[in-house]
């Protein structure tokens, strides 16, 4: 996994237009790669074959979807689910665990948005 000490991040959206679609393409994919986790986590449980369960899934599902969203700050993108912090996404894309609502751990990253290989094992609950 890429590691990066935070002290070393450039200074915050000073990017290109071009740069920061791009980056706002591979967040999307992150938060997608979330929310199907979520899903995936929710339709294994187990107990859910009967119609009231699934019906209560799909709801549960959509309204982790619908509270899922992005903030941007003034140095870091903050990913939050419902009101906890989930990670922060830095201008290089790089992902950050939270120390706490205003910022994040200051050791290293816990991968890059522009390489699903380095989040594929972060979990819809945390990093």
């Amino acid at each position: 996994m890429m590691q990066r000490s935070c002290q070393s991040v450039t200074p915050p959206w000073n990017r290109s237009i071009i740069d920061m679609e791009r980056l706002a393409n591979f967040v999307q994919a992150y938060l997608e790669h979330l929310k199907a986790d979520y899903a995936n986590w929710q339709n294994n449980y187990k107990g859910t074959s009967d119609t009231i369960s699934l019906e209560v899934n799909a709801k549960m599902i959509t309204e982790f979807n619908a509270t899922l969203r992005v903030e941007q700050g003034q140095k870091y993108l903050k990913v939050i689910h419902d009101n906890s912090v989930h990670c922060f996404i830095d201008t290089d894309g790089f992902i950050w665990k939270p120390a706490s609502w205003r910022g994040p751990t200051k050791n290293f990253s816990r991968g890059n948005v522009n390489s699903p290989e380095s989040y594929k094992n972060h979990r819809w609950a945390g990093l």
